[in-house]
């Protein structure tokens, strides 16, 4: 299975422009 890396993460969500990433983005951290 493929994980996503954080930056990639990050980054599809901006360029989505998806509000819940930020969220997600708190709760992915190391």
């Amino acid at each position: 299975d493929r994980q996503l890396d954080a930056l990639e993460f990050i980054n599809y969500c901006k360029v989505l422009e998806i509000d819940p990433c930020k969220i997600l983005e708190s709760v992915k951290k190391p």
